[in-house]
C-alpha cells in the first residue's frame, strides 16, 4: 500500500550512544532524558562499562568493547557520543583513535586526568591498594555504585590507565563540554586546561552555576538535565543547538 511504501521510504535514524561514568549503570537518569529528548530523530542508545563486572573493568578493555560496538551496530554511520563523567573521558580516547566512527561529542562534567585527579585521590585514601607483596588487589572503599557485587577496583585498571593521555586530543569532531561550577569531585579547572589544550578544535564549552537555592550545579548535573531545569543552556536546549539539524 501508499501508506507502507511510504514508512519502508523513512531513512533510518542516525546513531547516538550514551557512555556513562564509572561505578555507575548505563540506565541512569541522564540516559532516560536523552531518550526523551532525542528518541524520534536518532536511534539513541546505551553502552555498560562495566558488562564484565565493576571490580574487573579497564580502560583497555571497554575501549575495544565500546569501538566494536560502534563499528559494528552502526553499520557505516558515524555516532553522536554522550558521554558523563569517566565516560566523557573515554568517548574522548574513542574519537582520537577512531574519528571515522565518530560525529560529534557532548561531554558532561567529563574526567579528565584521572590519573592525576580521583584515582589519585583513590590511591591516598587507600594506601594499602597495589601490586606489591603485602598490598591489597581490590581498593577497599570506592565508586562502585552499580551492586554488582564484585566489589572495589582492581589495582590493574589504575596500572592500565597510565599509558593514556590525561587531555586527549579531540582535533577530528565538534564537542560540547557542559561543567558545574561546584562539581567536587572532577573539579572544573581540570576541564578548562582540556580546552585550553584543545584550543585548535572546534569546541563549545559551558561552565555552569545553579540558579536555584539549595540546587548547586554538581557532578551529577541533575539540575542541568532535568526537564524542567532553569540553567541557561540546559541539556534539551544543547542537544537542539548543537545537534538540531539532525532533529524535527
Amino acid at each position: 500500500s501508499a501508506s507502507m511504501a511510504s514508512h519502508e521510504a523513512q531513512p533510518p535514524r542516525p546513531p547516538a550512544l550514551y557512555v556513562h561514568g564509572w561505578g555507575v549503570g548505563p540506565e541512569g537518569v541522564k540516559a532516560r532524558l536523552m531518550r526523551e529528548y532525542l528518541g524520534d530523530a536518532f536511534d539513541v542508545r546505551t553502552f555498560d562499562c562495566h558488562a564484565g563486572g565493576y571490580a574487573n573493568t579497564i580502560t583497555t578493555t571497554v575501549i575495544a568493547r565500546l569501538e566494536r560496538f560502534l563499528q559494528e551496530q552502526g553499520r557505516g554511520a558515524k555516532w553522536s557520543l554522550v558521554g558523563s563523567s569517566h565516560g566523557a573521558y573515554l568517548a574522548v580516547l574513542v574519537a582520537s583513535r577512531r574519528p571515522e566512527l565518530v560525529e560529534r561529542l557532548l561531554l558532561l562534567a567529563p574526567a579528565f586526568n584521572p590519573q592525576g585527579t580521583w584515582v589519585s585521590a583513590m590511591c591516598q585514601a587507600d594506601p594499602s591498594w597495589g601490586s606489591t607483596a603485602g598490598s591489597q588487589a581490590h581498593a577497599a572503599d570506592d565508586y562502585n555504585q552499580t551492586g554488582d557485587g564484585s566489589g572495589g577496583l582492581r589495582w590493574e585498571f589504575v596500572a592500565d590507565l597510565r599509558q593514556y593521555a590525561p587531555f586527549p586530543s579531540v582535533s577530528a569532531c565538534p564537542t560540547v563540554v557542559v561543567h558545574g561550577l561546584q562539581d567536587m569531585e572532577c573539579k572544573p579547572h581540570v576541564t578548562m586546561e582540556w580546552v585550553r589544550i584543545n584550543a585548535d578544535a572546534v569546541i563549545s564549552a559551558h561552565f555552569l552555576h545553579g540558579t536555584v537555592p539549595d540546587e548547586p550545579m554538581d557532578h551529577g548535573l541533575y539540575h542541568f538535565a532535568k526537564p524542567d531545569s532553569t540553567t541557561l543552556p540546559n541539556f534539551a536546549a544543547l542537544l537542539r543547538q548543537h545537534w538540531g539539524a539532525a532533529l524535527p
